[in-house]
């Protein structure tokens, strides 16, 4: 194995827990961190670095799957998966693991992460962002995911219950896929991971100088900073709701189905969470429009309580005050928040990019250039 390094981090996302705002009532949200486990401020851990080589296979059959390669004119050292093409899949099992090098991390130093791990070797030789994401969907499993920035758990970058990410510079990193251990007993098994890296092009940023009336309250002037709602999910022309022109019947009803989806449309890899939009005097996931939204710009939809929406498919630009990583959103499918003193709302996925969550402030304003691709950008100077 190589020796222990840290790659540079252009901007460290969020440690912990992605918060889930769970449409339950039509009048209230929940916020809960994911899965059972507690996201602590990051604190200093006790565990050792990486052995050179000291790892046993972490497959059952000793192997690398399909699409896991050796890093560039290195061996892969034994016992860790080494992945340099994406987007990377992976169906693996903890529990056939006897690798145990790690029992808990800086981004989460009380969570009893000491069953056993499957230990990725990650090749960026790029800057972007770098996503992955397990989903929690077998029962008495719990695998989390731990970002580095070297073979050392104090160097922890992200960690969470289904998915990290982080903006980052070219060089080596490892992901662990560990399991959690509830007041002694290892929750460990089979999981399905993916792994998505995504270099946003570069397209320019501007934004138009725009009044937008609102149903309530006062007008706003764009572009304008303050808190933006983490939004719930709209259904889409490609679920299985639309060809039978139906709709969920729940807030959860066909969710899982959606989340598959959204990823295969945008290539956008994360632990989607959020339910459909509540039903409120239409149907579960229904937008203002009425109508099934294109996966993509529902993906990245922006929405603001404007008197008069935009055309469906207008391109916005959402970023962080003071500049940084950016989104090319879509307006025009949904109006609110109804609490004017929220600026608008953006999907998990933006937040997710952004390393923002539930009222973080975000600027936004219209686009410039409407021919700019949905998702993230990277301003032109």
């Amino acid at each position: 194995m190589d020796p222990p390094q840290e790659s540079g981090v252009v901007m460290k996302r969020r440690s912990g827990c992605r918060a889930r705002i769970g449409l339950l009532l039509m009048t209230a949200f929940f916020v809960a961190c994911g899965g059972s486990e507690a996201d602590p401020d990051a604190a200093a851990s006790d565990a050792q670095p990486l052995a050179d080589g000291s790892m046993d296979a972490s497959r059952a059959d000793g192997g690398v799957p399909d699409g896991a390669v050796p890093d560039a004119g290195i061996n892969c050292p034994p016992g860790i998966i080494c992945v340099s093409t994406f987007p990377y899949h992976d169906d693996n099992d903890t529990s056939v693991s006897t690798s145990r090098q790690y029992d808990s991390y800086s981004c989460g130093a009380s969570i009893d992460e000491s069953g056993p791990e499957i230990i990725y070797r990650l090749e960026l030789t790029q800057a972007g962002f770098l996503s992955a994401a397990v989903p929690d969907d077998v029962p008495g499993v719990d695998i989390d995911l731990h970002l580095l920035s070297g073979p050392d758990p104090a160097l922890c970058i992200d960690r969470g219950n289904y998915g990290v990410g982080a903006h980052l510079e070219p060089g080596i990193y490892f992901l662990v896929a560990d399991t959690w251990v509830d007041a002694g007993t290892e929750l460990s098994g089979p999981y399905a991971l993916d792994i998505g890296f995504i270099v946003p092009p570069v397209g320019d940023c501007t934004m138009t100088t725009d009044v937008v009336d609102r149903i309530s309250g006062p007008s706003v002037t764009l572009p304008a900073t303050g808190a933006m709602v983490l939004e719930a999910h709209l259904v889409t022309e490609d679920d299985d709701f639309a060809p039978a022109n139906q709709w969920p019947t729940s807030f959860w009803d066909g969710i899982p189905a959606h989340y598959v989806l959204s990823q295969a449309a945008t290539g956008f890899v994360m632990g989607r969470e959020q339910p459909w939009c509540p039903q409120e005097s239409s149907e579960f996931g229904q937008g203002a429009t009425g109508q099934y939204v294109p996966a993509p710009d529902e993906a990245w939809y922006l929405n603001m309580l404007w008197s008069s929406r935009p055309t469906p498919g207008t391109r916005m630009i959402v970023r962080l005050p003071g500049g940084g990583p950016a989104i090319v959103a879509a307006a025009g499918y949904e109006t609110g928040p109804g609490d004017t003193n929220h600026l608008g709302g953006v999907t998990e996925e933006i937040h997710f990019y952004l390393g923002t969550g539930h009222l973080d402030d975000l600027t936004i304003g219209f686009a410039a250039d409407q021919s700019l691709p949905l998702g993230p950008i990277r301003c032109a100077p």
